[in-house]
């Protein structure tokens, strides 16, 4: 039995603002879509009702199920065409589900996105799946943006999935989730929401395939609009939201259709972080992993976006997933007991990453007491298995690709004789975690430096770069940034960078210098208050011996300067060679 929609477009009808409908098509054997499917909400175009359509459902299965045609469930408009109506808010994305019991495959752009209005419609939710053993391909380039706010905030970003059981998961197109922009002051940016990718095990235990993502990926939070010194703002900028890419060496098969539909999320997808994971979890020593070489691959991107939006607070680009972690790239071990052997996985990343915080637009002086603070830097994890009984084991940690995990900046309200009458304070940068078994390299330039500020520079008790390996070689051959921000009473301390393993290297210029207290406040807005730098931070270069680590990289640890008090020099520390402040308080 085979089900077959042509080529022409089909069509719900919806009166003025209602829902769109539902489109399904089940059949035992084949589905073959290659028209375009438009289960869209209605615009509310006269403000007569209270929200626009929410987009429809368009549901694909079958045992094999191929999708050609383009599919349309957004949200309407809730935005009036006339001056004298009240803009409504705008609807909802709808679900879209190309399922299979085998092969799925899509080919066609589908779009789910929130519609604009008062509020912004959230984003909806896109699902590609098998339910037994086989291949899932998305080609299509997908849009689950939320709606941007008219006169209230942004809608949230929605979700996709791309799922395979006993076989490959492979995504060659563009998608988006990123939170929708609040286009009035006083409203918030929607917050980025979630992409995940998964390979596992079959139906009968059979070996998963590989997880290849290519294409670009947005997932960023929302912007607040700025105040002026005429119009104040209170909105904050949308979290960045999170991309989770996930092979499942020995976790078993699931219903998809349960999975997707009921919008459960394995890891939890709160939109207000930010994951990239390749995860393979470890296995019951009862198990076989059938391993055979199973990778996951990200390349193709020019970049990957998940910075937190700007706003009066802007937006953070953190997650939860490993606590504190926005981004994981994690290849974890199993037991294979056909060879009796633990095995693991190595990590490469080629595709540059920016998870920067969200900028503090906060510059009016209407708001007494009101300070911006601007967003923290995300955190980004790639890392193997530490447990590996394979010898000669060659299970490596990898970055080729610059990191932005920057702090945001909040400059405050600056006068015209460059005084700041409103400070603001600056976000921590973020983090950088490589760790490999046998190896890790980072090739990178990563810049994890905290966020300027009109008042207290960001600090840098967040911001760090650790490169690390227990049995081979930690390197680093990139410049890393991680000093403090500049503050017009405060300055920031700064990072800190830790490389260790068997033997450890450095080639490159690190710089974690305390940030400068720049004396640029305005004297009656903190009278009293001493100007002082930020403290330099630490940097260690250690391998196992007493001649293990090299060196041909400067090192900088400056305290930062400050009318009343500059900050405290840090310390570098390359084998047991110590130089600057190195005794702890």
């Amino acid at each position: 039995m085979k089900g077959h929609l042509g080529e022409e477009l089909i069509e719900l009808f919806r009166v003025d603002g209602g829902d769109g409908g539902d489109i399904e098509l089940f059949a035992g054997g084949f589905v073959l879509n290659n028209g375009m499917l438009d289960a869209s909400g209605g615009d509310n175009g006269t403000g007569s009702l209270s929200t626009a359509g929410r987009g429809g459902n368009v549901e694909l299965g079958a045992a094999y199920t191929e999708n050609n045609g383009d599919v349309d469930v957004s949200g309407g408009s809730g935005v009036t065409e006339s001056a004298e109506d009240t803009d409504q808010q705008g609807g909802d994305g709808g679900e879209v589900g190309i399922l299979a019991e085998f092969v799925s495959n899509n080919t066609a752009a589908i779009d789910a996105s929130g519609g604009d209005g008062d509020d912004g419609g959230e984003g909806g939710s896109v699902g590609i799946a098998n339910f037994e053993v086989g291949e899932t391909k998305n080609a299509g380039n997908v849009n689950v943006n939320g709606g941007a706010g008219h006169e209230g905030d942004g809608g949230d970003g929605g979700e996709f999935v791309l799922l395979a059981n006993g076989g490959s998961a492979i995504n060659g197109a563009d998608i988006s989730a990123s939170g929708g922009d609040a286009l009035m002051p006083n409203y918030d940016g929607g917050e980025g929401g979630s992409l995940f990718f998964q390979s596992s095990h079959g139906e009968n235990n059979e070996a998963p395939g590989d997880v290849s993502v290519s294409g670009n990926l947005n997932a960023a939070g929302g912007h607040a609009v700025a105040g002026t010194a005429d119009e104040i703002s209170n909105g904050s900028g949308g979290d960045g939201g999170e991309i989770l890419v996930h092979l499942d060496l020995d976790g078993p098969a699931f219903d998809g259709a349960e999975y997707f539909f009921s919008g459960y999320f394995p890891f939890g997808s709160s939109n207000d972080l930010m994951k990239m994971a390749l995860l393979a979890p470890e296995a019951a020593l009862n198990q076989s992993a059938n391993f055979s070489n199973q990778k996951a691959v990200l390349y193709g991107y020019e970049s990957i976006s998940m910075n937190g939006g700007d706003g009066d607070s802007g937006g953070s680009a953190w997650g939860s997933y490993t606590p504190y972690k926005a981004v994981s790239l994690i290849a974890s071990h199993t037991f294979d007991k056909d060879t009796g052997r633990v095995v693991a996985g190595s990590v490469l990343n080629q595709v540059p990453i920016s998870a920067a915080g969200g900028n503090s637009t906060a510059n009016t002086t209407e708001v007494p007491g009101v300070y911006g603070s601007a967003g923290y830097g995300g955190h980004v994890l790639m890392s193997t298995s530490m447990v590996v009984d394979a010898e000669p084991a060659n299970v490596s940690a990898t970055n080729s690709a610059d990191l932005n995990l920057q702090g945001g900046d909040a400059p405050g309200f600056v006068d015209p004789d460059g005084l700041v009458e409103l400070g603001g304070w600056g976000g921590p940068g973020g983090g950088f975690e490589l760790a490999g078994y046998s190896r890790a390299d980072n090739s990178g330039a990563v810049d994890a430096s905290s966020g300027d500020a009109g008042d207290s520079g960001g600090y840098g008790w967040n911001s760090y770069v650790d490169i690390y390996s227990v049995s081979g070689q930690a390197s680093n051959r990139a410049d890393l940034l991680l000093s403090g921000g500049n503050g017009g009473e405060t300055g920031g301390s700064a990072g800190s960078v830790d490389i260790y393993g068997k033997t450890s290297s450095n080639a490159a210029a690190i710089t974690a210098d305390g940030g400068n207290a720049t004396g640029t406040e305005a004297p009656n807005l903190d009278p009293g208050s001493p100007e002082q730098g930020g403290d330099g931070g630490w940097v260690e270069i250690v391998g196992q011996g007493l001649t293990a680590a090299t060196n041909t990289g400067a090192l900088s640890v400056a305290g930062g300067t400050g009318a009343d008090e500059d900050g405290d020099q840090g310390c570098t520390q390359v084998n047991f060679d110590f130089d600057g402040n190195c005794v702890d308080d």
